[in-house]
């Protein structure tokens, strides 16, 4: 066990900081990082939308078990998708802009996430290839 030691603090906030609230307090402080992937295809934008949407949709059952607070929604011209989603305790949210032949996808991650950057984004590119094969 860590000790900590807090001096000119109430015993309060010194059992706080034992208990390991501090670390957890801090990480659940809006401590998220942009991460925007740019992949281009050669697909119209209605083309992609129905591969990505299609996939949404198998991929949200697939993982029902790791993927929690699922929200996804589409613009009239179905061409933007802003969504949120927690994961494994990570909360990330973020949108897709579909144009033809590029996707763009913008999302705030947990700081902690950041170590998985680029694991996730080799995911998503090697996910974005399939799908629009």
């Amino acid at each position: 066990m860590v000790k900590t030691r807090v001096y000119g603090q109430s015993s309060k906030l010194r059992k706080f900081y034992k208990k390991g609230f501090a670390a957890y307090f801090l990480i659940k402080i809006n401590m998220v990082d942009k991460m925007e992937i740019r992949y281009k295809h050669n697909k119209t934008k209605d083309e992609a939308y129905k591969a990505i949407d299609g996939f949404l949709g198998k991929l949200e059952e697939e993982y029902k078990d790791l993927i929690e607070d699922y929200s996804g929604s589409w613009n009239s011209s179905k061409d933007i998708m802003d969504f949120s989603l927690s994961a494994r305790g990570f909360k990330i949210s973020g949108n897709v802009q579909l144009y033809d032949n590029l996707i763009v996808l913008e999302g705030k991650l947990p700081l902690l996430a950041k170590l998985y950057q680029g694991k996730i984004e080799s995911m998503i590119k090697k996910t974005l290839k399939e799908i629009l094969s």
